[in-house]
């Protein structure tokens, strides 16, 4: 069923939006306090 394979790839297009949003935004904060840059490894 073609239907609910579209959906899984869109789902996975969404969570691929998410996490990169997500590690822009932790770039973001690292730049903003270096000192805790150790926090995100």
């Amino acid at each position: 069923d073609g239907g609910s394979a579209g959906s899984v790839v869109a789902g996975r297009e969404a969570m691929r939006q998410h996490s990169v949003v997500r590690i822009r935004k932790i770039s973001t904060e690292i730049n903003r306090h270096p000192h805790n840059s150790k926090e995100f490894h």
